[in-house]
């Protein structure tokens, strides 16, 4: 069954919450989409946002655990799972895919971003291809990230813990791409880097310095 059209939404807001709930869970089956599908409904049902998604989130867990009229979940056992989803409905994101798309979306460019962060394009691009060890990166680089582009650090942190991924159009000329035991220490970087300015370098040092320790 294909989402809801408006002559669909007429009929199911004239259905009582387990028939609504049935129709969701029906829909949600089928979706390629989940996560849009949960979004729309959420914003026609809001008094059942916290039902929808519980319902959608048992779906991704397991399948076969909703049926058509299973519209009582067992919220409790869910219920952090269940407040992540509305989290992100209410805040109107979903997790981070790139970096540098969310500064877009923010009106930032590369370059704004370099300067906001006080560092350089290169470095911008290792963030965005997870090239660094998340470990290494300065927590405050971090944080100032995720409020630059309207995240949060816990899903910065998520992307940057991920695998390295391609940059458009790369080739390399090893049979196999960067692995995770390949990434480069923000600190490493930072001295390898050309570009940066010395003022922002330095205060990079300083700051790492301060956190590890002189010597």
């Amino acid at each position: 069954m294909t989402e809801m059209d408006q002559s669909d939404t007429q009929q199911a807001k004239g259905l009582d919450f387990y028939d609504l709930a049935a129709k969701f869970a029906e829909e949600s089956s089928t979706s390629d989409r989940p996560h849009r599908l949960l979004k729309r409904w959420a914003h026609l049902f809001p008094e059942h946002a916290a039902d929808l998604a519980a319902i959608a989130y048992a779906r991704l867990i397991d399948p076969d655990s909703v049926s058509e009229h299973a519209s009582v979940v067992d919220e409790q056992e869910i219920l952090g799972s269940v407040q992540r989803v509305l989290d992100r409905f209410k805040t109107n994101t979903l997790p981070l895919t790139s970096l540098v798309a969310a500064a877009n979306k923010a009106g930032l460019t590369p370059h704004d971003l370099a300067a906001d962060l006080r560092i350089d394009i290169p470095l911008v691009a290792k963030l965005e291809q997870c090239l660094l060890d998340v470990s290494s990166i300065p927590s405050i680089l971090i944080d100032r990230l995720s409020k630059i582009i309207g995240s949060t650090s816990s899903d910065v942190f998520s992307y940057l813990s991920g695998p390295p991924r391609l940059a458009a159009n790369a080739a390399y000329k090893s049979k196999k791409a960067p692995s995770v035991s390949d990434k480069q220490s923000f600190a490493d970087a930072l001295e390898s880097s050309r570009m940066i300015s010395a003022e922002n370098r330095d205060y990079w040092r300083e700051y790492l310095d301060d956190v590890h320790g002189k010597g």
